[in-house]
């Protein structure tokens, strides 16, 4: 076996020494701020946990349809007709359906729906939600309506209606 120069060998000690010396070193400690805003991670509908009364969905409902109360006949009428039906989410479809088709009906047009959009999310989200509309669900709904040329306000609201956020308050 050969060994090797005792200069070579010095010189891959002291290299050794001083590569150990600086791998001991304690580590640095980073305290960056990126001065972030806090908010909240909640859903949107965070809070909303009493399910509307049969009498609340209703009325709720033809206010925000039709901008006037309801009569209490109608009203009568409706929830005995709830009650009929046995399956509350077919109810509601067919409700919903019902009041889309009556003439005095007060919604924006289609035209006011696409030439400006972000008014127009912003009084549905007040007025099915009462809550304003996240940044999220903005683009998300500005981009359907845009690719969706045959989504239509009639469309947008009978979803609004029968989604499970507007089943609670």
């Amino acid at each position: 076996m050969r060994s090797l120069n005792p200069v070579i060998a010095r010189i891959l000690i002291a290299a050794a020494l001083i590569s150990s010396v600086g791998a001991c070193k304690e580590k640095e400690e980073f305290n960056s701020v990126y001065e972030l805003d806090p908010f909240n991670a909640v859903p949107s509908s965070y809070g909303k946990n009493k399910e509307k009364t049969d009498e609340q969905y209703i009325s709720i409902l033809y206010s925000n349809l039709f901008q006037t109360a309801i009569s209490s006949k109608k009203l009568s009428e409706m929830v005995d007709a709830i009650y009929s039906v046995g399956d509350k989410e077919v109810a509601h479809e067919l409700i919903v359906a019902k009041f889309m088709a009556e003439p005095n009906l007060k919604l924006p047009s289609n035209a006011e729906m696409r030439n400006n959009t972000d008014q127009f999310l912003e009084e549905a989200y007040k007025r099915f939600f009462v809550r304003n509309i996240s940044e999220a669900e903005r683009e998300w709904f500005k981009n359907f309506i845009k690719n969706n040329p045959e989504v239509t306000v009639e469309f947008v609201y009978t979803a609004f209606a029968l989604s499970n956020e507007y089943q609670f308050y």
